[in-house]
This record gives C-alpha cells, structure tokens and sequence, in this order.
C-alpha cells in the first residue's frame, strides 16, 4: 500500500552557485525535472514565496566559516544570483 502513496519524480541535478542578500554563498545540487531550465524553478519558487531544495551543499557563511550539508532549503526570495557551475 505505501508504494501507491509515494511518487517518484524523475529530476536532473545541476550543479548551481547561489549567492544570497546577507553574503552567504552556496554551491551545491538543485533537482530540475526533465526539459525544465534553472530559470524555470526559480521562478516557480520566487511567484510561491518558496523554499527552493540544494543538495550536497557547501555554505560558506558571510564571516567565513563553511559548513556541508546534505540537504538544504533556500528561501527563494534572499537569492541574489543563482547560475550553474561545471
């Protein structure tokens, strides 16, 4: 029964770069669906006032300490720029 309860979505990581309004810089992973462009989830989570997903992140704070994550949540209305890294 709990098979039919969860839903797996397909999505393609991409690795990003975002900077935040406080200084805060991150790298890390961020999860798009099939024919779907970095723009297209900002902008899906900027209209909702949304958390936006990072995987694997690295965040180096504004004083300089970085810290890895495995997961976190962006809200979407503090990025600065966000653009993909190779």
């Amino acid at each position: 029964m709990q098979q039919f309860l969860r839903k797996q979505i397909k999505t393609e990581p991409e690795s990003v770069r975002i900077l935040l309004t406080d200084g805060t810089e991150i790298r890390g992973k961020m999860h798009l669906l099939p024919d779907h462009r970095l723009l297209d989830l900002l902008n899906s989570g900027v209209s909702k006032g949304s958390f936006l997903a990072v995987t694997e992140a690295w965040v180096k704070l504004s004083h300089g300490d970085e810290v890895h994550l495995p997961f976190l949540a962006v809200n979407a209305n503090v990025i600065r720029l966000c653009f993909p890294i190779t």
